[in-house]
């Protein structure tokens, strides 16, 4: 900063201008500029020095000494430091949400490949998930049919019944009365098809017609529950 200083002094002298003056047509206090020209503060901002070169009617590099290249540099990295600064401001002023905890009952398997009969009435847990619909309800997944959909053997669906059913929603079907399947549902051509989200299975293919029949629609997926494996003890490294 003492190379600042001694420039600023020279185009002051040169161009006939004292502190006070210049303090005043660069919009800064005197004590702003004194501390500027002695050398007192570390890291003169860039909206300073385009002020006071204003003032003096000069380029910034006249008083920095340094190319304008070098300058836009630092103005770039200084607006980028603005950002930050004003980014971690805002999530400081966040006020985290702490949403209730609701037990949801998990009642058995579906199957994610070949539809089966595997739907158990009983209850075998509860898991716990936040802002949960009153009624929804979980199931385990048996199979990998939905991988390519981010469902994987042994997550656990979160499903809500009834309710409207959009096309390319996730669901849950029954077919035929009795054989529960989880597929995407979509309409097209005047098919309705339980699409899987993998290439080794075939899609199921009904007509509106043979739909209305044999298909009904037991609830939406809303969500994937999924429990991290830990590694084993003969898993760990050595440091």
């Amino acid at each position: 900063m003492e190379k600042i200083g001694k420039n600023l002094i020279e185009l002051m002298e040169k161009k006939g201008i004292s502190q006070i003056e210049l303090s005043r047509k660069a919009g800064i206090t005197q004590r702003q500029l004194w501390n500027i020209i002695h050398g007192k503060v570390k890291d003169v901002r860039y909206e300073t020095l385009q002020k006071l070169a204003r003032g003096l009617e000069v380029k910034v590099s006249d008083i920095t000494g340094e190319t304008e290249e070098i300058q836009r540099e630092k103005k770039l990295i200084e607006s980028q430091k603005e950002k930050i600064k004003r980014f971690l401001d805002q999530i400081t002023e966040i006020e985290p949400v702490h949403k209730p905890l609701k037990p949801i009952p998990v009642y058995g398997r579906i199957p994610a490949g070949r539809p089966r009969e595997t739907w158990n009435e009983l209850v075998e847990d509860y898991i716990n998930i936040p802002d949960a619909p009153d009624n929804a309800f979980a199931l385990k997944v048996s199979g990998d049919s939905m991988i390519g959909a981010g469902i994987e053997d042994g997550d656990i669906v979160i499903i809500v019944p009834g309710g409207d059913v959009f096309n390319g929603d996730i669901v849950i079907a029954l077919i035929d009365g009795s054989e529960f399947t989880l597929k995407r549902l979509i309409k097209q051509d005047n098919m309705v098809i339980l699409q899987p989200a993998n290439d080794n299975y075939k899609p199921i293919l009904f007509t509106e017609e043979q739909a209305r029949e044999r298909l009904q629609i037991l609830g939406v997926m809303i969500g994937i529950y999924r429990k991290i494996k830990r590694a084993r003890s003969s898993d760990i490294l050595q440091n």
